[in-house]
């Protein structure tokens, strides 16, 4: 029984091994299936993978190019040509054209072999509010609804616009669409009301920085001036790229050519340690041109031109130049500024002179004088004796700043206000200013400002270090920068401002804007001098909406100063006319219009409770030859219809939806 369990046994253990060697066997050949099934899985997977990934890259594509595209649409500059108003009818239209003019969004080819074709089309478009959340949903971090609080004029509104978007895919197998919707959502503050008056209340403030809800900050005189010390200084952490200009070229008769482009990086370029002192021809600078050490610039011809593409800084700040610092018949196109200053405290260095020819014209977008005045010596100041300078708004090609060397740290100074900003400017900060036309019969001086104006003593040392900006001398605040004066003089001499002005008063504390509605404190330092502007020999000055602080005036007879005054006669301090009077200093024609019936009589009482003479006028038409010398002429309120419509877009994001792959 044994022996033949045994021999049993032999006969299951082979059985057994054969089992288990088909087995694994077909196992074996399961496994070989299976990976040939699993590598079928993978090759289709990586397939469809493939075609996703190419769905994908086309459809963030046409995201990409509509980001850009809506981006430009809705710039500063555009809104400016097409406000958005308070309903979607401008909007209606915008996109309407737009989707018009990207019927095709962009093509291309992708792939290795770039045998795949594909087009990304704009079907329609649809406007629907955007999501709002109101004022009482403190948590909530989406768009405030309607006006914010303490705000004259603002009000907020969103819309969220969907465009379908076609995109067609051709490869080896033919064609494929896909759907799907572009959404941007976008919200802008609108003002209506009293932007005149908001308007023109931030502008005039200098020193003191105010702080708005929202995302719209109107342009001020402060962010004008911090603006360029910040473009000054640009490139202060990489002194390597700023550049004296060749000391070999300072020797040449007449300069020629373009400087500042030290491969692949814009330079600013600075004078080194001599006066910029040539004539020049046809002179070019990529970035900013800054003399520290003086500057006598002659044209060499009648054609002579000097451009910056940035900044053109002229001072005489260090301990080299001559005591008069010149410009003569030369051409300037200054791209984003020219800044004029002297060092007060260098008793070498006591005046600029521009005496230009009449086909020599200084173009640029923002004119600051700062820092050329002096108590102990009268004859410190900036002298414009001929020529024309137009502050408008800079179209032309300007330093793009990421050109600059610089790290991750670098601001764009483009990214924000740069619209307002290069918009024509002119500042006159702790500075005498005299424009005169009477040297000679064919002398002329104009100045003509697009966009605002500041009289102000608040201002900066000459090399415009941030840290010393202040209307005062000292820590203490005890002594007052010197007042600012402005001379004009002679019949040929005008000053006309298109946009608002602001005469400054030196102040203790920032003044409260309009609408903020909190109790007003004494700002004025009225202890140490005011600012002051003296019209003599038949000179003009005509400002167009301006806030009037204490001021002094002096006019002699057949003189002009003329300015719109703001609704309700906000911002305007009669100090100067009640000063002026009293001590016989305004014997010329002092000019105000009002902006309607109600502010003519409101400024007809005030005049008569303070003793001021004044008479009223029905129209001028800026002919103010029938206007009497020493009294007040109103010009009876006109058309109230000169509110301007201002649009800033705060917010916006994009997104797809709907994809199907």
């Amino acid at each position: 029984m044994v022996k033949k369990y045994l021999k049993n046994e032999e006969g299951f253990t082979l059985v057994q091994t054969l089992a288990t060697f088909i087995l694994i066997t077909l196992l074996g050949m399961g496994l070989i299936m299976l990976a040939f099934k699993v590598s079928e899985q993978i090759t289709v997977t990586q397939a469809i993978s493939h075609t996703k990934n190419d769905k994908t890259y086309v459809t963030q594509e046409a995201k990409l190019t509509l980001d850009s595209e809506l981006e430009k649409l809705f710039s500063e500059e555009n809104l400016a040509e097409n406000p958005l108003g308070t309903n979607t009818n401008t909007l209606d239209r915008l996109m309407k054209n737009f989707v018009n003019e990207h019927k095709v969004i962009n093509e291309g080819t992708i792939g290795k072999k770039k045998d795949i074709t594909y087009q990304n089309k704009l079907l329609n478009y649809k406007i629907e509010p955007g999501e709002l959340v109101s004022p009482g949903d403190e948590d909530e971090q989406g768009w405030v609804n309607g006006k914010p609080s303490g705000v004259v004029g603002i009000e907020y509104r969103a819309y969220k616009v969907t465009m379908p978007i076609e995109s067609i895919i051709t490869d080896s197998k033919g064609e494929k669409k896909i759907e799907s919707e572009y959404c941007y959502e976008i919200q802008w503050e609108s003002k209506d009301d009293g932007t005149l008056i908001s308007e023109t209340d931030i502008w005039g403030n200098i020193y003191y920085q105010i702080n708005r809800p929202g995302g719209l900050i109107p342009l001020s005189a402060d962010s004008v001036m911090r603006k360029m010390a910040n473009i000054y200084h640009y490139q202060d952490e990489t002194p390597d790229y700023l550049v004296p200009f060749p000391s070999g070229d300072m020797s040449k008769k007449a300069l020629n050519g373009t400087y500042g482009l030290e491969i692949p990086y814009v330079a600013d370029v600075v004078d080194g340690n001599n006066t910029f002192k040539n004539d020049v021809s046809h002179l070019g600078f990529e970035g900013s041109l800054i003399t520290e050490n003086g500057f006598n610039l002659h044209g060499a011809d009648g054609n002579s031109k000097l451009t910056t593409k940035n900044l053109l800084a002229l001072t005489s700040q260090g301990n080299r130049g001559t005591d008069k610092n010149k410009i003569g018949n030369l051409s300037i196109d200054a791209r984003t500024g020219l800044y004029l200053s002297l060092d007060s405290q260098n008793k070498d260095h006591k005046q600029i002179e521009i005496n230009n020819n009449s086909s020599s014209i200084i173009e640029t977008p923002n004119f600051v004088i700062n820092n050329t005045i002096s108590r102990e010596d009268s004859e410190v100041g900036t002298y414009i004796s001929n020529g024309s300078i137009h502050l408008t708004g800079g179209s032309k090609d300007t330093t793009d700043f990421r050109e600059y060397k610089g790290n991750s740290n670098s601001l764009n100074l483009q990214k924000n206000n740069w619209n307002q900003y290069q918009s024509g400017n002119f500042i006159i900060s702790h500075s005498k200013v005299e424009l005169s036309s009477k040297s000679s019969s064919s002398d002329s001086v104009y100045i003509e400002v697009d966009n605002n104006f500041m009289l102000t003593n608040a201002g900066l040392d000459a090399d415009l270090s941030e840290d010393t900006f202040s209307y005062f001398e000292d820590q203490n605040e005890e002594i007052i920068r010197q007042p600012s004066e402005l001379v004009l003089k002679g019949n040929n001499t005008l000053l006309e401002v298109k946009g608002y002005s602001f005469l400054d008063a030196p102040k203790r504390y920032q003044r409260q804007l309009k609408g903020d509605y909190q109790p007003q404190k004494q700002i004025y330092v009225n202890n140490q001098g005011f600012n002051q502007i003296s019209l003599e020999d038949k000179s003009q000055m005509r400002l167009g909406y301006t806030g009037v602080e204490a001021f002094r005036l002096k006019s002699q007879k057949d003189s002009i100063l003329s300015m719109k005054l703001l609704p309700d006669l906000a911002l305007f301090n009669p100090y100067f006319l009640e000063k002026g009077f009293n001590n016989d200093e305004i014997e010329g024609k002092v000019i105000l219009e009002t902006y309607e019936e109600a502010d003519k009589n409101k400024l007809e009482k005030m005049l008569k409770e303070r003793n001021i003479p004044y008479e009223v006028t029905n129209h001028t038409d800026g002919d103010f030859s029938n206007c009497e010398n020493g009294v007040v002429t109103i010009y009876n309120y006109r058309a109230s219809g000169d509110e301007t419509s201002y649009e800033f877009v705060t917010r916006y994001f994009s997104y797809l939806t709907e994809l199907d792959y």
